[in-house]
């Protein structure tokens, strides 16, 4: 069962979105890595999926992070999850790998994020290995 969201003219099925936390975010981005999400539960892809919903809410809410760096960060999880619903001889495996590392680098400043991505960093990132 998908969890309905609607904020500031965006409907979102799985990522939790509240007119507190979007501040200036890119709701289109924010959409697209919803509609990756969507597509990833629809094709079987349950764990990947609510890895990246977890991250995904944790990057919009966190207090740790500007919104600038907020937004770099979900660019790179749109990028990252749509990459994921691509058939496994079409993804760019070795952009995925750096784009990753980036991530990695820029949640480094937040000691919840980085936890959190350690929880679920095997998840994301196994179909690119």
């Amino acid at each position: 069962m998908f969890t309905k969201s609607y904020v500031g003219g965006i409907n979102l099925d799985n990522i939790k979105l509240d007119s507190s936390t979007t501040g200036a975010l890119n709701t289109g981005n924010i959409q697209s890595v919803d509609a990756s999400i969507t597509n990833l539960k629809q094709g079987g892809k349950e764990q990947l999926a609510n890895a990246l919903v977890t991250i995904t809410d944790s990057v919009i809410a966190s207090t740790d992070l500007q919104d600038k760096t907020k937004d770099e960060l979900i660019e790179i999880l749109k990028y990252i999850s749509s990459e994921a619903t691509a058939p496994p001889g079409q993804q760019r495996k070795g952009i995925t790998k750096s784009v990753i590392k980036k991530f990695e680098d820029t949640i480094s400043v937040s000691a919840k994020l980085t936890q959190l991505w350690t929880t679920w960093r095997l998840v994301i990132v196994a179909p690119f290995s």
